[in-house]
């Protein structure tokens, strides 16, 4: 026979089984964590661009969360070792080339994109 008391921990139980599994299916990822497919969690990496001052030059460093990945000191996509004559140029093409590595893409860069960007260099003979 169910007595009063007997439903209403049964009800109880019901409801708290109900939470649990609510908060286990529906609980979101922690902040800066990503679900990719059926592998396990992962943080995505951090790609950050950053211009120093060298000579009377400019150049860009990209690291990738906090390792050095790239020191650049002259300008890509030419031959020698021609240096960037201001920040803003080495800032755009610093951007370029993270921009590019953040979208996994191959992060060289050409001579087309150099004059797209409207970088300032001595012309090529």
């Amino acid at each position: 026979m169910i007595t009063k008391k007997n439903l209403t921990i049964l009800l109880i139980g019901i409801v708290l089984i109900s939470a649990i599994i609510t908060i286990l299916v529906i609980k979101p990822a922690s902040p800066g964590l990503k679900k990719t497919g059926t592998s396990s969690l992962y943080k995505e990496p951090v790609f950050t661009v950053k211009t120093f001052h060298q000579d009377s030059s400019w150049g860009y460093k990209i690291r990738v969360d906090t390792t050095l990945l790239i020191y650049q000191e002259f300008i890509p996509g030419l031959p020698g070792h021609i240096r960037f004559t201001s920040e803003k140029d080495a800032l755009k093409c610093g951007e370029l080339v993270c921009f590019k590595l953040r979208h996994r893409k191959n992060p060289s860069i050409s001579v087309k994109e150099l004059d797209s960007l409207q970088i300032d260099y001595p012309q090529i003979k």
